[in-house]
């Protein structure tokens, strides 16, 4: 029995909702289960106190019809997955908008089921069933030469496919290793933007559960940035610079390729003008 190893995603699953403690704010997602391809958009559901202001919303892949939203105790995100067949997770965070604090984010990380079929060469009429992640798949029957075609979905971070095939009562079992390129999906955005010139702003970056500042590399461009050490997931405070009209941001992991950028503009500082009040015109003297 052969079979030609796929390329997944080396990434862990996660539950289906997110509460980044002691944040406010709690998000949940449906479906459930995300299969690419074929569920075209996703919802997400975001809980907030009562008078919350915007709700702004930062993705590792894919896009939002919205990233901010206003109004209720319920904000509903509608997020498209990204336009690609492989397994993947997805990492998601939402945040209060607005006031000098640093934001307490939810962070979902939404597992993307990839859908593929898995060519199996065994007895010709044998039954083939597949195991991928706890799931099964099939049976399928083996033609007359020993070939069998078994739609599978495939969840990030699964290495190997149980095989099972079945012919006049004789069970063959294999395991097959699989090939995951290795990924390190982040997300990162600046809160609140457009940042003021002369405040201070906040970096957001979210990843695996876990995620700290110190297994970071972080280049700034137009502003100068301060980790909150121990946070997870990690947050910088950030200064513009004096002279700044935008600021860039450079996020890796340490010894990882993958990087994300974010960007925002800066608003220039309001400067009040006080005109000087007409000067009265000289007293006329009286005969």
């Amino acid at each position: 029995m052969s079979m030609r190893p796929l390329p997944l995603l080396l990434l862990l699953l996660a539950a289906p909702v997110a509460l980044a403690a002691p944040s406010p704010v709690t998000a949940s997602w449906s479906p459930e289960r995300v299969v690419l391809g074929q569920d075209a958009q996703v919802t997400v559901e975001v809980h907030v106190p009562p008078g919350s202001g915007p709700v702004r919303g930062v993705a590792s892949s894919g896009g939002f019809t919205q990233d901010r939203v206003e109004g209720g105790e319920v904000r509903t995100f509608q997020w498209t997955p990204p336009d690609v067949r492989h397994p993947l997770l997805a990492v998601l965070a939402f945040w209060l908008e607005g006031g000098t604090a640093p934001p307490e984010p939810a962070v979902l990380r939404i597992p993307l089921l990839g859908k593929t079929r898995l060519d199996v060469s065994t007895a010709a009429g044998a039954d083939v069933v597949v195991e991928v992640g706890g799931t099964r798949f099939g049976p399928v029957r083996a033609d007359g030469r020993g070939r069998a075609r078994v739609p599978v979905e495939v969840p990030p971070g699964v290495r190997v496919a149980q095989v099972l095939a079945s012919h006049d009562s004789r069970n063959t079992h294999a395991t097959i290793p699989l090939d995951p390129p290795e990924a390190a999906p982040l997300a990162a955005a600046f809160t609140p933007t457009p940042l003021d010139s002369g405040t201070v702003g906040w970096l957001l970056v979210a990843g695996e559960s876990g995620l700290r500042s110190d297994t970071l590399e972080v280049s700034a461009e137009g502003a100068t940035l301060s980790a909150a050490h121990g946070d997870s997931p990690p947050r910088y405070r950030v200064t513009p610079g004096a002279e700044s009209t935008t600021i860039a941001v450079t996020v890796r992991r340490r010894g990882h390729k993958d990087t994300v950028r974010a960007e925002t503009p800066v608003a220039p500082r309001a400067v009040a003008r006080v005109e000087p009040s007409p000067r009265s015109p000289p007293a006329l003297g009286v005969p």
